[in-house]
């Protein structure tokens, strides 16, 4: 019952801010005070909303002023620029080609047919996703020395190869040395340039930093753990599971505090279809 009672809380939550939106379209809506809406950690929030719903919270939005856009078309006489507008568009010619993309035919056409049936958009669906072990682990605070790192996640094993050069030279790193990767930002929902992360290996002494290498440490206490195996340009599919499929059935509720991952092996010695991971998600 406890499950299904934590599953059916999500549900809930999810479609407060359905209705949240349809009650605001017309506004400039931040979407960070959306995730207070939906009472979810805002570093863990775009991450559930996109695996339970199967689109961001930005295409939700723009797929329900379209749908409104459409309404309006055939039951209003309003110009289709004062529609456009309505919808969020600056740009008319913009509107009409997102409005012809989803709805198969131009806003003109779409009204004189007068159609209600096409009312139907190309909506992104759930891919097929595979099952994960979950270990429940209670952690203690993991010191690490970290380098910093902005932009495409895909990049940031060009500023590990840089950490870890930089830490044998110092003497940081042996073979007990244990090598994190700590990401603040969901990549489907922040822009690519913006992404926060820190790549980071484990020491064992007192460290206060040395060039460009920092302290962090990852917050102990209670995490949700998978283990990926495969190349990392294809782990967001784990990450759809674990958000979208196990934490609404679980009764878990994440923790304000960003996701981790250990990476487990060496992309320069294993093939991609072997390197293995483990993703944490940090637990009330």
């Amino acid at each position: 019952m406890k499950k299904q009672s934590t599953k059916d809380s999500y549900n809930i939550r999810i479609q407060r801010v359905i209705d949240y939106i349809y009650d605001h379209l017309d506004e400039d809506l931040n979407f960070e005070a959306i995730a207070e809406v939906a009472c979810f950690s805002p570093y863990h929030w775009h991450r559930i909303y996109r695996s339970i719903k199967g689109e961001t919270i930005h295409t939700t939005v723009r797929r329900m002023r379209l749908q409104r856009a459409a309404v309006t078309l055939i039951s209003t006489k309003l110009s289709i620029e004062h529609i456009a507008h309505q919808a969020g568009y600056q740009n008319t010619d913009s509107f009409i080609r997102s409005f012809g993309k989803n709805f198969g035919l131009p806003p003109n056409k779409y009204r004189k047919e007068d159609r209600l049936t096409q009312l139907k958009l190309n909506q992104l669906g759930q891919e097929k996703l595979d099952m994960y072990d979950v270990e429940i682990k209670n952690i203690s605070d993991i010191s690490l020395a970290t380098v910093a790192h902005k932009g495409d996640y895909m990049e940031i094993e060009q500023v590990f190869d840089k950490l870890i050069a930089s830490g044998m030279t110092k003497g940081l790193v042996d073979e007990k040395t244990r090598y994190f990767g700590i990401y603040y930002d969901d990549p489907e929902t922040v822009d690519e340039k913006n992404l926060r992360s820190k790549a980071g290996f484990t020491i064992s002494s007192k460290f206060d930093g040395i060039d460009n290498i920092e302290p962090t440490t990852v917050e102990g206490g209670k995490y949700a753990v998978i283990r990926y195996q495969g190349p990392y340009n294809k782990m967001m599919s784990a990450y759809h599971w674990l958000y979208g499929v196990w934490l609404p059935e679980s009764s878990e509720e994440p923790r304000n505090a960003p996701a981790v991952e250990e990476y487990l092996n060496d992309a320069h010695e294993v093939q991609s279809s072997e390197l293995l991971t483990d993703i944490y998600l940090p637990l009330k």
